[in-house]
């Protein structure tokens, strides 16, 4: 089971399946790790980093973020502060772990949202906005309304559906009910969406996207058009594993992105363990000279966590060498005499092998150090 929380600050993903204590791996793409256990609970609270006299401590509290699970590795609450913010989002779900009520508070904004309907209040408890959900027999979404406090609808959304589960139609209503916005979406013999088309009231097409893939499955192409021009377009190739190695994006002239035209190459190679350990982007301005050029390099523990990052900004190679992609990381910085930028991390790990202290530093000065507390059931 897939749960996707989006917030203002925080964006993550959890990927459950708890078996026992060994074998367990919550998966989370907030912290872009797996971690070991059946854990119950994750507070991280993240420092500046001070170096006194050799030894490196905690300077001031920046923020934190302490999350909770249930026994099957799923979200119940977050719970996130920083001097700006102080956000909190409570989870609960029936027997069959389906979220039936989700609690959020934004410094005080609370908003309750369950499997019917969503009230949003403002800071002095007054409702301000209601969404009333329905669902068809198998749990998709198929109507959105939204009420305003005084009970008026503000827009409706109703949704269609394939046998599949795949969304193929969706239609937005003004409070008047007037239709502004409708998307058609198709899909390939495997669920993969191959074009999706959105209309304006007067039915004319303003924007669409359309995908092509390999015999894997794997998005290979995508052309993206706005009123009829054609915005952008994507090329990519994979290895034998599924990794996406090359990426080519060409960009047109456009007035909803504003961009000049150009290209940008992206090239990533993995290690035997499928693990990122070297990226590297080149964009081309619309008169073909490079306009900037990036290069990441990675290296990894036993545990899976990243220890090393190599990072160069505009590095400046001759226009012959920047398709070849052969010449070592650190020979080109000596070539070409180009400063890098070098982020070292130093962990401790409690007794699961789960980091607890991670400490950043940037050319070998000390940055963020980053505490754990790690709750796990028992």
């Amino acid at each position: 089971m897939k749960l996707i929380l989006f917030i203002t600050i925080i964006s993550l993903m959890i990927l459950s399946g708890c078996a026992n204590e060994t074998k367990t791996k919550l998966k989370t793409e907030f912290s872009g790790e797996t971690l070991n256990g059946r854990i119950k609970s994750i507070e991280e609270i993240i420092f500046s980093a001070e170096d006194r006299y050799g030894k490196v401590i905690n300077g001031s509290k920046l923020s934190s973020c302490k999350t909770e699970y249930d026994r099957n590795g799923e979200i119940m609450s977050i719970f996130q502060y920083s001097d700006n913010d102080n956000n909190i989002v409570k989870n609960v779900r029936d027997i069959k772990g389906k979220i039936i009520e989700r609690r959020v508070y934004f410094n005080g904004d609370y908003q309750t949202l369950t499997g019917l309907d969503r009230v949003t209040y403002d800071l002095n408890g007054k409702q301000n906005l209601t969404n009333i959900i329905e669902y068809d027999e198998k749990e998709n979404e198929i109507e959105n309304t939204k009420y305003n406090s005084d009970g008026s609808i503000g827009n409706k959304t109703i949704s269609k559906y394939d046998n599949s589960g795949n969304k193929t139609e969706e239609y937005d209503y003004d409070s008047d009910g007037n239709l502004y916005s409708k998307t058609i979406t198709k899909y390939d013999k495997n669920g993969k969406e191959i074009e999706s088309n959105i209309y304006d009231s007067d039915d004319n097409i303003e924007s669409k996207s359309i995908n092509k893939y390999d015999e894997k499955g794997n998005k290979i192409e995508n052309y993206y058009y706005n009123n009829g021009s054609l915005v952008s377009k994507e090329i990519c190739k994979y290895d034998n594993r599924g990794n996406i190695i090359e990426s080519d994006k060409y960009l047109s002239s456009n007035e909803l992105f504003g961009l000049d035209k150009r290209h940008i190459k992206y090239m990533y190679k993995y290690d035997t363990k499928n693990r990122k350990i070297e990226y590297n982007s080149i964009s081309y301005k619309s008169d073909g000279s490079i306009d900037e050029q990036n290069i990441e390099k990675y290296k990894y523990d036993d545990k899976e966590n990243i220890i090393e990052e190599y990072e160069l900004t505009n590095y400046n190679i001759k226009e012959s060498e920047a398709h070849k992609y052969t010449q070592s990381f650190l020979d080109i910085v000596k070539e070409n005499n180009n400063k890098i930028f070098i982020t070292k991390y130093k962990y401790t790990f409690d007794k699961y092998g789960n980091w607890i202290t991670k400490i950043q530093f940037k050319n070998d000065f000390p940055k963020i150090i980053t505490e754990r507390q790690i709750e796990y059931y028992k």
